[in-house]
């Protein structure tokens, strides 16, 4: 796992607004993506959560200009 990818996007989950928690577990899938495979590797699971933090991010006004 890139531990600097996962502490980077971590911060960059929590500062668009989502919750720590989430966050933090967003950033352990992103940071083992594998673009060589089908979904980066991502099971139902993690894409859920990927999910739910766009959600929340959303909900932020995060994607509004």
């Amino acid at each position: 796992m890139n531990d600097s990818l996962k502490e980077a996007a971590e911060k960059a989950l929590k500062d668009a607004g989502v919750p720590v928690t989430l966050a933090s577990l967003c950033a352990e899938i992103v940071a083992k993506d594998d673009p060589s495979l089908p979904n980066l590797g991502r099971t139902e699971a993690d894409q859920h959560l990927i999910d739910s933090s766009m959600e929340w991010m959303q909900a932020k006004g995060f994607f509004e200009q």
